[in-house]
């Protein structure tokens, strides 16, 4: 197999909502990096995407957004960073496939984003085959 499509197998879509202090809506790509057992259901991912946050004016404001999550079975912990913000939260994943998470946001440097305190979200990976966790040992 080639490393493109290796690639290919090891990364997924990831749609999501999550509410940072204003309601967002998230649309990127992950990739698992490494998996450390054979069911995959340990390892890390990485992510890149961008987050549409809506104001009181209607028009939403567009920020790029980085993310690392390190995952145990149906356990995960995230950290999704932005020039406007830094996101660690825990949650609950099925499979790599979908997730509820809850955490804090702060915001990062003098903005003025309204993207702070306590979150709540929710995400959808589709992704290669390679991308989700096995359910046979």
């Amino acid at each position: 197999m080639t490393a493109k499509a290796q690639l290919i197998e090891n990364s997924a879509i990831s749609v999501g909502y999550q509410y940072l202090g204003r309601h967002s809506l998230s649309l990127g790509t992950e990739t698992k990096i490494f998996a450390q057992d054979e069911r995959n259901s340990t390892g890390l991912t990485a992510g890149l995407g961008m987050r549409y946050l809506f104001n009181g004016s209607g028009y939403p404001d567009v920020i790029p957004e980085g993310s690392l999550a390190y995952r145990r079975m149906f356990f995960y912990g995230k950290l999704q960073v932005s020039p406007q913000h830094i996101n660690p939260n825990i949650g609950l994943q099925m499979f790599n496939m979908m997730s509820l998470h809850s955490g804090y946001s702060w915001n990062l440097g003098d903005n003025h984003s309204g993207i702070k305190g306590f979150t709540i979200g929710l995400n959808i990976s589709l992704g290669g085959r390679n991308f989700y966790d096995k359910l046979y040992y």
